[in-house]
């Protein structure tokens, strides 16, 4: 999308509130799609993300069935001790249908095509109208023709020649909830086995909440980070409110010291730039005229970020394997999220709504051009996070500006990207125990996400 110029004389207001309550019911959802997501894919239209909401109210008093805790097992890496528990359930029933789906997914993932064939064909025979085995037999097939290839492109070809079924409908694979990689205890033990500091600041920036503990080290460290997106991540750590009030307004001051480093040595962005200017604001305050400013001047810079998520995603997991962590690109993938920065862009969403009252109509389609450009540069990025809360940027100053054109843009593109991610979250991916799949998956999202997910609507075809 290009930087749209005002628009002439003689637009006026829609005055039937229509693409108004649109964009507010849209802002509203970008305010709680929230950063600390583990598993699954992103939906903007729900806003909570299905990963982090799976693994933040599981239900501790559920027991796995021994599918399920074989398919943990195997998603661990643990795949001998899966074999052995899956082996053990089917000898006390032979046609479990969950279970021959496991069995099914450990054998193409120890590449045993014989043994695939055979127990693929089982699971047909017991669940001869479920979509899954035909799946499972699309990529034994696959895995046979071209065993090279890869796991996720052939899964979504597969799911797309057998009509896009809705495979969050009926029991055969396991539940979510029980191959969440956030694992407490895990984490715990990496964290005390190793005294390295790029470990420990990774297993940091990629926990679901940081104990005030944990936060205190991380804030140690923060005078010490080069790379601005371990910064961003640290800020949105350190700015968490599960923790205490006063430890947060202690790194204030901190952040935005190291912060303001950052932005002087560095090829100019918006989003460091952004985030220090708002950083420990209140939501609900008007921008002031030196913030709007400001504003203007970072707008018309030409990126939203100089840092690269697939370097920050390889960094991350390469730490995270090394430490020995049994699902390390799942959580490499949040310390992405985190990098991201985008509660700089929802504050300033919140902070321009409560501002356009008190601005005259000139003011307001200059804020209207900040909050355009500023989208623009955000929807350019390859993360589904960032373009999502870049259009509604760009929706929000398409409104000030009075530009119809620009909303009927946004909200062709917010509509594009919803439809994305229903799509890709009908495979249920998160639901599937073949690690290599999910592996594939976290670096194809960590490339180019917005690509990964349009992909799924055959908008786009991926190399």
């Amino acid at each position: 999308m290009k930087d749209r110029t005002p628009p002439s004389q003689g637009f006026t207001p829609d005055l039937n509130g229509e693409r108004a309550a649109r964009r507010k019911l849209l802002w509203a959802c970008g305010l709680m799609i929230p950063l600390a997501a583990i598993t699954g894919v992103w939906s903007f239209r729900n806003a909570q993300s299905a990963r982090e909401q799976r693994a933040l109210v599981r239900t501790p008093h559920r027991t796995p069935t021994p599918s399920q805790h074989a398919a943990q097992a195997l998603v661990s890496g643990n795949v001998e001790l899966a074999r052995k528990e899956i082996l053990a359930s089917l000898a006390d029933a032979p046609n479990d249908a969950p279970a021959l789906l496991v069995l099914s997914c450990i054998a193409l993932e120890e590449n045993n095509l014989p043994e695939a064939r055979e127990v693929i064909a089982r699971l047909r025979a017991v669940a001869p109208e479920r979509p899954e085995p035909k799946l499972l037999e699309k990529l034994w097939v696959s895995r046979q023709q071209a065993p090279s290839s890869g796991w996720e492109r052939a899964f979504r070809e597969a799911w797309m020649e057998l009509g896009r079924p809705n495979l969050r409908q009926g029991s055969l694979l396991p539940d979510a909830d029980f191959l969440s990689p956030y694992n407490p205890n895990e984490e715990e033990a990496v964290w005390r086995r190793t005294s390295s500091s790029p470990i420990r600041l990774t297993l940091a920036l990629a926990s679901l909440q940081l104990s005030e503990e944990r936060a205190r080290w991380l804030l140690e460290q923060v005078p010490t980070l080069e790379e601005p997106a371990l910064l961003t991540a640290a800020s949105e750590m350190l700015g968490q409110d599960s923790l205490p009030a006063a430890l947060r307004q202690e790194a204030l001051p901190i952040l935005r010291q190291r912060l303001a480093r950052l932005v002087e040595v560095s090829a100019p962005s918006m989003q460091p730039r952004l985030l220090l200017l708002l950083a420990g604001t209140e939501a609900k305050s008007p921008l002031t005229p030196q913030e709007l400013t400001a504003l203007d001047e970072l707008s018309v810079l030409s990126v939203w970020t100089r840092s690269s998520h697939t370097w920050t995603f390889q960094q991350a997991r390469d730490h995270l394997r090394e430490a020995g962590l049994s699902t390390p690109s799942a959580r490499a993938s949040l310390v992405v999220e985190r990098a991201t920065g985008i509660s700089s862009a929802l504050l300033l969403l919140r902070r321009a709504e409560a501002t356009r009252e008190r601005l005259s109509e000139d003011e307001r389609r200059w804020m209207g051009r900040m909050l355009w450009r500023i989208g623009s540069r955000l929807t350019e990025t390859s993360s589904y996070l960032e373009t999502s809360v870049g259009t509604l940027l760009m929706d929000a100053g398409a409104d000030d500006l009075r530009d119809h054109c620009g909303q009927a843009e946004t909200h062709a593109r917010q509509d594009e990207l919803s439809a994305a991610a229903v799509a890709s979250d009908k495979a249920a991916l998160e639901r599937w125990p073949l690690p290599s799949l999910r592996e594939e998956m976290e670096e194809a999202r960590a490339r180019d996400e917005v690509g990964w997910l349009l992909s799924w609507l055959e908008k786009i075809t991926l190399p």
